[in-house]
């Protein structure tokens, strides 16, 4: 057992775009950050499989999955077992490159940590309902990460068990979706999370983030003919 976790620890320090290059695959578009490809799991024109190359990790839109190379080499092979992936990974190891651990300092007994205060969370909370409405906010609003924190909820159904993550927030902005469902799960967010707001309305004409981005590029494109 002792020398198996030995493995899956070295197996996911290989990294995935060595993995995707060995296997046949190239992005069709990087940078130092991420790298986007075709997904490898189906057919499909545009590329929608995003790998980022400071976690290591994968992502694949389309299928609404992912993780780090163990889990893509099972996903690969008809979903095999973990020990068939480390036995994959294994013909190959020589040719892969894997990443380097980040350096920490360790404190030493003498040294002490003191919380003196504790104060509020200052920024806001935005909660989103879908992965692709998250990367449409960061489209349409590029600085939001540097004063925002993120929750993605992937699933309406989730929306009640983040009321008590959202209350040590002193404002909770809600993009959720305009149909029944989204206004039905805005209104009880409205209801139980103080300081809370509706910001829906930011695309009221559509069904949700994505949708605005969609249509904006698309009317932009229109212009440009």
């Amino acid at each position: 057992m002792k020398n198996e976790k030995l493995q899956c620890k070295q197996a996911r320090d290989i990294l995935i775009t060595g993995f995707l290059k060995k296997s046949g695959f190239s992005p069709r578009r990087e940078n130092h950050q991420e790298a986007w490809y075709l997904s490898p799991f189906r057919n499909e024109t545009h590329p929608s499989f995003k790998v980022s190359k400071p976690l290591n990790r994968w992502y694949d839109h389309g299928l609404g999955r992912g993780g780090n190379v163990i889990d893509l080499v099972i996903e690969m092979n008809n979903h095999c077992t973990v020990q068939q992936a480390l036995s994959i990974l294994s013909r190959d190891i020589p040719s892969f490159s894997f990443q380097q651990q980040n350096s920490f300092a360790v404190l030493k007994p003498k040294d002490e940590i003191k919380i003196e205060k504790v104060l509020p969370l200052k920024h806001p909370e935005l909660i989103l309902s879908k992965m692709f409405d998250f990367f449409s906010l960061l489209t349409l609003y590029p600085g939001l990460p540097l004063k925002s924190d993120f929750l993605i909820l992937n699933s309406l159904s989730f929306a009640g068990r983040i009321v008590p993550t959202a209350e040590s927030y002193s404002k909770t902005c809600l993009y959720l979706d305009n149909d029944t469902a989204g206004k039905k799960a805005t209104q009880k967010l409205l209801e139980q999370v103080k300081g809370s707001v509706d910001l829906s309305g930011v695309y009221a004409s559509k069904k949700d983030l994505n949708e605005l981005l969609v249509t904006s590029r698309r009317q932009f494109r229109t212009g440009l003919r």
